[in-house]
């Protein structure tokens, strides 16, 4: 049927739709013969067949397998790889493995692999930077002359690199961590060496004798939390009179405050107090790409051989006579551009009642002696030492025009002795 001239095509609301000839004929109304036009058809609405999901390439399979996350099948997978490479003949215990190693987590791959089995990673807070250098953990244990018969205290052992180097040498090993994710990798990595290794968990900062079981250690050996390191070292040779030396990571220039020689820059109230318990006994420095992952500082590793300081008629210096000693050190470097007679004066001046550092061990009531309330068996009265400072330097034949960095540790240890003697001390006082 033809389609009227002047007729649309489809269809007009409201009507019927006009059946369509698919051939129609050219319209009378053109003189020429136009391009032809398909007219336009009804849609029709036809069901739409399931897609099919094509097979991924083998490289797009790859990439997605790799991009996703790990499932709990790698985990044990990689965790028996970890422990495998200590427990198996790779590094028998006793001595280094076939490659030579004295740690098999020495390195940076060992290191990984174990940090992803456990699905942890580094935390700067916690100043956590792992040793990846073989030759540096063979020095730090030759060193530290680590021997059969040391029981050894760490702090930070972090994954156990140096932990196992540790025990392969020595008698037992007793570690301080604070970090809750390392226990498990801990009992992983040195599962061979379990009978011979404890771990506490809290912060070093905290810790007491009570918390380590006889035998005491008698060395401490760490890869020390930079953050900390200063504090550990002097509070441990305070606190524990059975650490018979330290032998340290820590920043370079903590290691140089530590080792520093009287009259120069690093020289202060830190060297002269931890001077009083222990002299360097030797050093040296690692770079920061033997860790992972790198800090941003050099390193050194120190050793610190505990002294008796002795007095001036050479004998050995009283417990409270090095305390005294180091609180006097801490009044003449509080205004190290002064003289001795206005640091001190203002140090003394600004404060009230100051517990001495004294060992728990010596005097137990003495454990936290800045804690809140607690009782201090020995302290000093800070405005009645700030009066009586004129007779201290008398006493112990000190010229109070001098300054902190010029006095020798048995200068100090003369004036510790002066304090003791005056007026200004208090005993078992309740500190606020």
């Amino acid at each position: 049927m033809l389609t009227p001239p002047g007729t649309t095509l489809g269809t007009t609301l409201g009507t019927t739709p006009t059946p369509i000839d698919p051939h129609p004929a050219p319209s009378s109304r053109s003189a020429k013969s136009p391009p032809r036009r398909t007219p336009s058809r009804p849609t029709v609405t036809a069901p739409v067949a399931p897609r099919v999901a094509r097979p991924i390439p083998a490289t797009t399979a790859s990439r997605e397998a790799r991009a996703a996350p790990p499932t709990a099948r790698r985990t044990p997978r990689r965790r028996v790889t970890a422990v495998a490479a200590i427990a198996s003949g790779s590094a028998p215990e006793g001595r280094a493995g076939d490659d030579g190693r004295l740690s098999p987590l020495s390195t940076p791959s060992a290191t990984r692999l174990v940090l992803e089995a456990h699905g942890i990673g580094t935390k700067y807070t916690l100043g956590q930077n792992f040793l990846v250098n073989d030759d540096v953990l063979k020095k730090i244990v030759a060193l530290a002359e680590v021997g059969e018969a040391d029981r050894i205290l760490e702090v930070g052992p972090g994954i156990g690199t140096l932990t196992i180097a540790l025990l392969k040498h020595a008698a037992r090993v007793v570690a301080v961590e604070r970090d809750p994710d390392l226990p498990a990798v801990l009992a992983d990595t040195l599962h061979p060496w379990r009978d011979r290794f404890a771990l506490i968990e809290k912060d070093a900062l905290d810790l007491v004798a009570a918390d380590m079981a006889a035998p005491w250690p008698n060395k401490l050996v760490s890869n020390l939390p930079y953050a900390v390191a200063a504090t550990v070292v002097l509070d441990y040779f305070q606190q524990f009179p059975f650490v018979d030396s330290a032998t340290v990571m820590v920043q370079k220039e903590v290691a140089d405050r530590m080792a520093a020689e009287r009259g120069t820059k690093n020289y202060g109230a830190y060297t002269v107090k931890l001077g009083l318990y222990a002299e360097p006994a030797g050093r040296f420095t690692v770079g920061p790409g033997n860790f992972f992952p790198p800090p941003r500082v050099d390193s050194a590793v120190i050793r610190l051989n505990r002294r008796v300081p002795l007095m001036a008629d050479g004998s050995p210096a009283s417990p409270a006579v090095i305390a005294a000693a180091g609180l006097m050190a801490d009044a003449a470097f509080a205004n190290r551009r002064k003289t001795l007679a206005n640091s001190c004066k203002t140090f003394f001046t600004g404060r009230g009642t100051i517990a001495l550092a004294l060992p728990a061990e010596t005097c137990p009531a003495a454990a936290a002696p800045h804690a809140s309330g607690a009782s201090a068996p020995l302290a000093v009265d800070g405005p009645a030492a700030a009066t009586q400072l004129p007779a201290l330097f008398e006493a112990a034949a000190v010229d109070p025009k001098r300054r902190g960095e010029t006095l020798s540790q048995q200068e100090f240890l003369s004036l510790g002795a002066a304090l003791l003697a005056s007026d200004a001390m208090v005993y078992n006082v309740r500190l606020n």
